[in-house]
């Protein structure tokens, strides 16, 4: 029993996912603070609360099931 790829990827897509979007938001400040042309805030923090979002929506969708289990 190794460690497959794609298990890891299809059992943790949401957590990928969540993690993409708030790496989306900072990278996006990054770039345009670099540039020195910041926009407003809330569209950076858009990404970032999303990416949240979709990973504590996965957490606790995990938590309800494995309850349900007991």
């Amino acid at each position: 029993m190794g460690f497959s790829i794609k298990d890891f990827l299809d059992g943790n897509k949401m957590y990928i996912g969540g993690a993409g979007a708030i790496l989306v938001g900072v990278g996006h400040f990054m770039y345009d603070w670099y540039l020195g042309d910041i926009q407003s805030i809330e569209e950076y923090l858009t990404w970032i609360i999303i990416g949240w979002t979709i990973i504590g929506g996965k957490s606790a969708l995990k938590k309800i099931t494995y309850d349900l289990k007991k």
